[in-house]
């Protein structure tokens, strides 16, 4: 006789002082809810993280410690943790703004898969151009200005990430997670790297790819 599926686990009602709304996202380590918290009403993305063993829930404790100690304006902060039946969680502020890849990938297009392409590695069909007469000048053609924006655009964020990565590694620390889904644009324009599955250099992340 053939065992039922595995249903997937309901949501908890709270996680700490944080009121369960709804699913944000799911990963391979653990779940990220909408949460609000009942004194406040503020809102926050809470996530779960699965630890198969003691040693490895006192691992991720440690470094959702160490998150919770880093203080920078291009990095989400953690501002509550804990443990809820033998799971642990952590909250971060729920932010509004565009990911990255919202940002520089234009509607509809979908990067190759498996290769991580973004927008600015694609090949486009140029017009012919006609030969150059007399008059016109045999130097380079001018890019066209909307796309000297966006590549002036995309280099601009690019640069801007990187002091919270730097930061980051001074810490002691690293994103596992770092892919344009995971940096959000705030109002101002500045880039904050989000969803952290850090892992610290020092130690403690065998066995495990992210939180």
């Amino acid at each position: 006789m053939r065992a039922p599926p595995a249903r997937a686990p309901e949501a908890p009602e709270y996680l700490g002082p944080y009121r369960v709304l709804g699913v944000l996202g799911r990963g391979g380590m653990g779940i990220v809810y909408r949460g609000e918290h009942v004194d406040t009403g503020e809102a926050a993305a809470v996530k779960t993280v699965r630890a198969t063993s003691r040693a490895m829930l006192a691992t991720i404790r440690r470094e959702i410690h160490a998150l919770s100690r880093v203080r920078h304006p291009g990095i989400i902060r953690v501002v509550a943790q804990g443990v809820a039946d033998g799971l642990p969680w952590y909250a971060m502020p729920l932010l509004p703004g565009p990911t990255l890849r919202d940002s520089v990938c234009p509607q509809g297009f979908e990067p190759a898969a498996g290769l991580g392409l973004g927008p600015l590695e694609r090949t486009e069909t140029m017009p012919a151009l006609a030969p150059p007469g007399p008059e016109r000048s045999r130097g380079p053609s001018p890019r066209p200005p909307s796309t000297a924006a966006s590549l002036g655009s995309a280099l601009l964020l690019l640069r801007r990430l990187c002091a919270p990565l730097a930061f980051l590694h001074g810490c002691g620390l690293v994103h596992r997670g770092l892919k344009p889904e995971n940096v959000v644009i705030h109002e101002d324009g500045r880039p904050i790297l989000v969803d952290l599955g850090i892992a610290a250099l020092s130690g403690g992340a065998e066995g495990r790819e992210e939180l």
